[in-house]
Formats: structure tokens, sequence, C-alpha cells
């Protein structure tokens, strides 16, 4: 069975209903402003790293999700301090949903968001030193 198209909202709007909104308060006669009033806020989550060993938070990829990359950028902003290493499957495997052309890799994204990478063959590279190895302090 076909899928059915879904209407595009009318010019302006997101949604049929907010121009239904925007309509009805014209006709009270109510002053009004359509998404002028911007207010950031932070969800409270909690980030566990899949490995963390010598400081180092190691962060496992197969394949960056969207919400991954959201949490990962809330994590970065939140904690500059924090050394958190993605360590990814296929760092040349294109983000889905990029729309750059050519397509942004897993490695590009890291890159681009102060992320450090590696592949599993250099993982030797981040091999704990044995005379310091310090514990993250965590909530």
């Amino acid at each position: 069975m076909p899928r059915k198209k879904r209407k595009r909202p009318p010019k302006g709007y997101r949604s049929g209903f907010e121009k239904i909104v925007a309509d009805k308060l014209t006709d009270l006669k109510i002053d009004y402003e359509f998404e002028k009033i911007k207010v950031p806020y932070i969800l409270e989550r909690k980030y566990v790293s899949d490995f963390s060993f010598d400081g180092i938070l190691l962060e496992t990829k197969g394949y960056l999700r969207k919400g991954d990359i959201t949490k990962m950028r809330a994590v970065k902003k939140q904690h500059p301090d924090l050394r958190i290493v993605f360590l990814f499957q296929s760092p040349d495997k294109p983000m889905s949903g990029s729309k750059t052309n050519p397509p942004t890799t897993h490695a590009q994204w890291a890159e681009k968001n102060g992320f450090e990478w590696i592949t599993i063959d250099q993982l030797e590279t981040l091999k704990p030193s044995p005379t310091k190895s310090k514990r993250l302090r965590t909530t």
C-alpha cells in the first residue's frame, strides 16, 4: 500500500495547526509574535562511557546516531576538561543524514567537534602509563 504524502505546512509555519491558531489569534485581534522567544534549556542526563582508564573516557562506536551526536556535544560543552576519545569501527564511514557533499565521515565529525578519535589498531597508543594512572571522579 503506498504511503500517504504528507501535506506541507503553510508558508512561515511548521504545521497547519500553527496556521489555524495564528488565524484565530488574528480574528480575536490578539497581537502576537510567532517563534520570536527562544529559551535555552538543559536536560539532566548521565553520560556513561564505554571504558575509562588513565584519565581517558573511551567511547566505542560503529555508528553515530543523532542522539549520540546531541549527547556528546552536550557532554563536551558542559565538561570541556574531560578527555573523551572515540574508537570508531569505521572512521571513514559517512554519517547518516549528512547534508554535505561529499557526506561528513565519523572521523571528520569528531575532529570538527573537538574530539580525539582512533581505530582499534591504534588502541595501544592510549595504553596507560604504569607510573601515572589517575581515576576519574564521577557523581
